[in-house]
């Protein structure tokens, strides 16, 4: 994959340095699992569902409490999916088919002038889910 470098010419990237910046999220958005968090109870890469509510980090004072929009400095706590389909009955009290997803963290190392360094990054494994139709 290459992209525009900042002086015109074409960089190579590594595959995991063109994460975004930001990402939008809310309560009644269609995602997708992007990952097999319990493939026996079907909570797995390709399972859909809608968020029913996010949980932002309590170490996270960046924004006010009364706010509708919110642009947080971390990412939530956790995010409660109501899955289409799932083989589970209610899960930690919540309505059934609803699910904590929490943050998924993955190390990884790049090369860089012949010095390698760690690292980490940490996201939620959801991502939008559409659906389009022609007739």
């Amino acid at each position: 994959m290459s992209v525009k470098g900042t002086k015109g010419r074409r960089e190579k990237v590594h595959k995991h340095a063109s994460l975004s910046d930001e990402v939008t999220i809310s309560v009644g958005m269609n995602v997708m699992v992007t990952y097999n968090i319990q493939t026996e109870l079907d909570i797995a890469n390709r399972s859909q569902g809608e968020i029913t509510d996010i949980v932002i980090d309590k170490e996270d004072t960046s924004f006010g409490k009364k706010e509708s929009i919110i642009t947080v400095n971390q990412p939530p706590a956790y995010v409660l999916v109501k899955l289409d389909s799932m083989k589970s009955p209610s899960f930690l009290g919540l309505e059934k088919g609803v699910i904590p997803i929490t943050l998924l963290e993955r190390m990884f190392y790049i090369v860089n002038r012949n010095q390698k360094k760690k690292v980490t990054q940490k996201q939620i494994p959801l991502t939008a889910a559409y659906v389009f139709t022609d007739y």
